[in-house]
């Protein structure tokens, strides 16, 4: 009898410290809805937003990349077999609004359309790309389509693009197009390029009579025609006297011209808007900083290494070490040794 007591009382003894366990356990668990609405109501309002930005994935709907992949790949296979031609242009639209490096792909399916609309809406999708690797597409559009209006359409997308690649595309529906339209309509497109080449020939001639004007126009003029000079002419020497003539103009509106020069494709250019800019400018950090950082070559950015070592001041030496993670061996060895001469 007394062995089924102790029995007894060592059961009882083990479901209460089970209990307990549980319990203790439960107390690392997430909180329940209830308990959650509880403490948020209990919360102070002012560390609300604080709980919200913690736990933002709350409520929030998830989309990531995967999301995005899987849509793609519905739209994929409604643009290539459902047999509404509502649904397929609504497909289309909503790839378009996606993005990304796959569009093209995913609406090439779709340029043997049986129906006009959907085609021409894939036309309309690839004219608002911009990137070279829509012309193989517009080639493709215009060996396989039949309607003449679609073909029209691509060509004139391929003529806006305006290199080798689409213009022997033109070159070609030119010379062998058995549809007459489409023959003359290439020749059209390139007429009119090179028509366009002759008026960019014809605007540097004008650039070039301009500079000699310079002097002799009111000084919010001089800036407008000088400005027109730094964006649209292809000679570079006729940049580089922009930027002298800017400069000779002594007025504060020419320096935002001048600073815009650091983005000129040509080193020379942007050579010669940094020493403009150091001669006329008191506060020459700012852009030299933007030389140190990120122009692509490396003597400018050696050259404002050593521009910017002049200053010699706590801000100008917080520069030089910020950019002793350049790519280029030389100029890290260049800023050591200007940071290592202000020590001594």
């Amino acid at each position: 009898m007394k062995l089924l007591l102790l029995f007894v009382f060592i059961l009882f003894s083990s479901v209460q410290v089970l209990k307990l366990v549980s319990y203790e356990d439960e107390s690392h668990l997430p909180l329940q809805k209830s308990q959650a609405t509880i403490h948020i109501k209990s919360a102070d309002k002012s560390n609300f937003s604080a709980f919200k930005t913690k736990n933002q994935t709350v409520n929030k709907p998830f989309k990531s990349d995967l999301f995005d992949d899987l849509k793609l790949l519905e739209l994929r296979t409604t643009l290539q077999t459902n047999e509404d031609v509502d649904q397929r242009l609504q497909a289309l639209l909503e790839i378009e609004q996606i993005g990304g490096e796959q569009v093209l792909e995913i609406i090439s399916n779709g340029i043997n359309d049986t129906n006009a609309l959907v085609r021409q809406q894939i036309i309309e999708i690839i004219s608002r790309i911009d990137s070279i690797n829509t012309i193989p597409l517009l080639g493709q559009i215009l060996f396989n389509e039949y309607e003449q209006d679609l073909k029209l359409q691509a060509m004139e997308i391929l003529a806006e693009q305006n290199s080798p690649a689409s213009n022997s595309i033109l070159q070609y529906f030119s010379d062998n197009s058995s549809d007459t339209v489409v023959r003359n309509w290439a020749l059209d497109l390139i007429a009119l390029q090179n028509l366009n080449i002759e008026e960019e020939k014809k605007n540097e001639e004008d650039y070039y009579f301009t500079i000699q004007q310079i002097p002799y126009l009111p000084p919010e003029e001089r800036l407008d025609k000088l400005q027109r000079i730094l964006l649209k002419s292809d000679d570079v020497t006729l940049r580089e006297e922009a930027i002298i003539a800017l400069s000779n103009t002594n007025l504060k509106t020419a320096f935002p011209i001048i600073e815009g020069a650091l983005g000129d494709n040509s080193s020379d250019v942007r050579f010669q808007a940094i020493q403009v800019l150091i001669t006329k400018k008191t506060n020459t950090l700012p852009f030299l900083g933007r030389v140190l950082y990120g122009d692509p070559a490396p003597e400018l950015r050696a050259e404002a290494v050593t521009l910017i070592a002049i200053e010699n001041t706590l801000a100008s030496r917080a520069l030089l070490k910020h950019a002793l993670n350049d790519p280029n061996k030389e100029i890290r060895n260049l800023i050591r040794y200007h940071l290592q001469m202000d020590k001594e």
